[in-house]
Formats: structure tokens, C-alpha cells, sequence
């Protein structure tokens, strides 16, 4: 068995998050194909490889309706239910939907008592 451990003590963002997923991968792209496949109404995603102080690694640049997370002077929250009807939407098996809607709902609850 092999196992991943991830020490996000101060926190992880969703592309730094994506960005360590993709490094687990023989073909990182393959799977940024996959995920524009899923149709997510609006986002776009696109990997690069950057380096910084002599260290290389992925970059995952996530886009929202042509604006890259993070550096747009759109921001918006949207509710749990509103998040349910995106992923009922998304071209992916069941179970993955159902596992998606899971891991939201911790979230959303953990959210709720921060």
C-alpha cells in the first residue's frame, strides 16, 4: 500500500493542492485534460512548470471566466446548494459526484463552526 502524507499545518491552497496531485502522475497534462473535461461552468484549467530559487515544481493556473484565481477583482461566495447543482452537472462517474458533494459537505461544515 502506499500512502500520502500532506503537512498543511498553516494551510494548502485548491492549485498548490492540484499542482502536488499532478506531480503524482507519469502524465501531469493528461490529467488537466481531464479535468477541463469535467465542463466545471466557467473554470479552466492549465498547468506549467515554474522554478523559484532553484527549485522546480507544477503551477496550476485556474482560471475563472478568463481571470486567474487570485488575481482577479472578481470574488464571489456561493452557497452549499449552489456548489450541489455545479457538481450535479459535471461529467464524471457517480460515485465520484457523490464523493465530491461528501468531502463539500465536511468542508461546509467545518466552515460553519470557524
Amino acid at each position: 500500500m502506499k500512502v500520502l502524507y500532506l503537512d498543511c499545518g498553516m494551510g494548502i491552497a485548491g492549485d498548490m493542492m492540484t499542482s502536488a496531485l499532478l506531480g503524482l502522475f507519469e502524465d501531469p497534462l493528461q490529467q488537466v485534460e481531464k479535468l477541463n473535461a469535467m465542463e466545471i461552468p466557467g473554470i479552466s484549467f492549465q498547468v506549467e512548470t515554474k522554478k523559484s530559487q532553484g527549485i522546480a515544481g507544477l503551477h496550476m493556473n485556474v482560471t475563472y471566466l478568463g481571470e486567474s484565481e487570485g488575481h482577479s477583482s472578481f470574488h464571489s461566495h456561493i452557497s452549499i446548494d449552489k456548489i450541489r447543482s455545479i457538481l450535479q452537472g459535471l461529467k464524471v462517474p457517480e460515485q465520484v459526484r457523490e464523493d465530491i458533494i461528501f468531502i463539500y459537505d465536511d468542508i461546509a461544515a467545518a466552515e460553519s463552526k470557524a
